[in-house]
């Protein structure tokens, strides 16, 4: 199986971004516009290549599998998130910081949902190697 791989500075630099407030964790508090510009621009070419590892690691498993179905949900819809277009750029602040937010989320999810995967494929791969 062919893995895309991101750097791990860019995982950890998005994860850290993810948990500031305005960027992944629900506050009162919302970034500037700038602020979610940037969060936005990190978590869509962050979230693209997520979504393509998650979709590898996907294929190489049966789609019976419960670990499967679920990330192929978490899948379809991060696909459908990280093609909405960019805020408009006179949109109200609140706009502009709910999208970054919503990306955070789904790039969390993709995140589990391809160790879940991965996990079921190393068990997948072991019990074939006992037989």
């Amino acid at each position: 199986m062919t893995t895309m791989m991101y750097a791990a500075s860019d995982k950890v630099e998005v994860f850290t971004l993810i948990e500031t407030p305005g960027g992944g964790r629900l506050t009162a508090e919302l970034p500037d516009r700038e602020a979610a510009v940037d969060m936005l621009k990190r978590f869509t070419d962050y979230g693209t290549v997520a979504a393509r590892d998650l979709s590898l690691h996907c294929s190489a498993l049966p789609n019976d599998l419960a670990a499967v179905g679920s990330a192929r949900s978490t899948f379809a819809e991060a696909a459908r998130l990280l093609a909405v277009p960019r805020s408009p750029p006179n949109a109200p602040p609140h706009v502009a910081a709910r999208r970054p937010q919503n990306l955070a989320r789904i790039v969390r999810s993709m995140n589990r949902a391809t160790a879940l995967v991965s996990e079921e494929g190393v068990r997948l791969r072991a019990t074939r190697l006992r037989r």
